[in-house]
Formats: structure tokens, C-alpha cells, sequence
């Protein structure tokens, strides 16, 4: 007769990831290009994928304002000035219990 047992995961070092909500504008636009970077392309603007390589172009710039007396933040993502680029624009969300959950617009 065998038993299984739940082992825990093994994660090697360097790849955890943090569960930490983000609470500064600073770490909240950190997460922002987190999340833009692990999206596949083809759920991002075209204006923000280079057309050679098919990975985000250089110099995207996110800037994230926090909204007064909401737990949330609202992100515009987009590329330097002078480039004709759309903005995408990114709502970050905590609810009571302090989970965060993002809503892309654009």
C-alpha cells in the first residue's frame, strides 16, 4: 500500500515571488512593468511591441498617480515623448482584505 503525502514546492533560489501588496507609487509602477513584461506580446499595443524582435521596446515609461481616499492608483504606460504612441492606461486596485488586482484599459 502507498501513501502520498503533500511535499511542499521547491523553488530555487532567486525566483520567489513576492505576495507583498504594493502601497507606493514607486512599487505599484514597479509592478506595472513587471506585469508588461511577463504579458505575451499579443495582448499588448503594437505601439509598445518592437516589430524585429516581438519584445517591448525600450524606454516605456510608467507613471502612476495614487487616487485620494481609494486604495488604488491609476498608471499610464507609454513610450518617451516624441514617439506617436498610444497610452495604455492601468487601474490598480486593493480590496479590504488588502488583495491587489489590476484592470488594463486601452
Amino acid at each position: 500500500m502507498v501513501t502520498l503525502t503533500q511535499s511542499s514546492p521547491t523553488v530555487p533560489p532567486g525566483t520567489a515571488v513576492s505576495t507583498a501588496v504594493p502601497r507606493t507609487r514607486g512599487a505599484v509602477e514597479r509592478k506595472v512593468v513587471a506585469l508588461i513584461l511577463s504579458t505575451p506580446a499579443r495582448k499588448l499595443p503594437q505601439d509598445l511591441i518592437d516589430s524585429n524582435t516581438g519584445l517591448v521596446k525600450n524606454n516605456v515609461q510608467v507613471v502612476c498617480s495614487k487616487k485620494q481616499r481609494q486604495r488604488s492608483f491609476l498608471c499610464s504606460v507609454r513610450l518617451p515623448p516624441g514617439s506617436a504612441s498610444k497610452v495604455l492606461h492601468v487601474r490598480y486596485l486593493t480590496d479590504k482584505n488588502g488583495r491587489g488586482a489590476f484592470k488594463w484599459y486601452g
